[in-house]
């Protein structure tokens, strides 16, 4: 069963290895963000500054660019863990995941945006 994690307005879905394979080829050599690193900021709240950080004990997470602007495929090679100075640490298990930005719907302009956090 694929494993989801959720810290605040960031969510991660957990794909196969196979899934994240034909991603990565779709997406080519330029889209690699980080490459064996062992701390990355996932997202950073542009009201409060606030930083949602995937920390590893060694450099083994690997990022890659989706298509979509806040969007990104994670592959953690080992266990991580997420901070954020409003939410509880969680730990995540090994494998691949693709991170997804909360949207929120404004109802008088009619627009779909970023969560802003």
């Amino acid at each position: 069963m694929a494993k989801h994690y959720r810290h605040g307005d960031v969510s991660f879905h957990q794909v196969s290895p196979e899934e994240a394979k034909k991603m990565i080829a779709e997406l080519g050599d330029k889209a690699q963000i980080e490459k064996n690193v062992d701390k990355f900021v996932v997202a950073l709240g542009e009201v409060t500054g606030h930083k949602h950080v995937m920390t590893l004990e060694r450099p083994s997470l690997n990022i890659w660019g989706l298509p979509t602007e806040e969007d990104k495929l994670f592959q953690l090679k080992a266990p991580g863990t997420m901070t954020h100075e409003e939410h509880h640490a969680i730990v995540m298990e090994p494998g691949f995941y693709v991170q997804k930005i909360e949207r929120e719907f404004d109802p008088f302009s009619e627009e779909a945006r970023r969560a802003l956090d």
